[in-house]
């Protein structure tokens, strides 16, 4: 009789460490993740929207117009998604369709693709230049 509730003791207990063992992990798993989510989109290069570009302007902003056709401006796109960590933490780039955004490229006269467009606190142009990467981004900055 001993031996059955010492048994019956030792299978509970185990069965509750296990069921412990197994809760932990899953809990943590699910905070870790919640709490370390990485935003699909940088917060230094993000697509265009009108939304965006207003809630932004407290930052300096720069509109990277880029087609999907073109290939300097595909690698200037993925130095930028790179290497957004070089950009200061008060720029904000906006990559603007050069197909469908066409009352922006008449706005800021934009007729070429991969060009920037460096623009103050009220969307005013600043700078305009055409082609390069982050260097030539971070040179214009100035």
């Amino acid at each position: 009789m001993k031996l059955k509730l010492i048994l019956s003791l030792l299978v509970i207990v185990t069965v509750v460490a296990i069921s412990s063992i197994n809760a932990i992990p899953a809990n943590k798993s699910k905070a870790s993740t919640t709490s370390l989510s990485v935003p699909t989109e940088s917060v230094r290069y993000v697509s265009y929207s009108p939304e965006k570009f207003a809630q932004m302007s407290h930052q300096r902003r720069v509109l990277f117009f880029r087609a999907q056709w073109c290939t300097t401006c595909s690698e200037a796109d993925k130095e930028l998604s790179s290497l957004t960590y070089k950009l200061p933490a008060d720029v904000t780039v906006f990559e603007v369709n050069y197909d469908a955004e066409k009352s922006l490229k008449k706005q800021y006269n934009v007729t070429y693709q991969h060009t920037f467009v460096l623009v103050d606190e009220q969307g005013h142009l600043k700078k305009l230049w055409n082609g390069g990467g982050i260097t030539q981004l971070l040179e214009n900055l100035s």
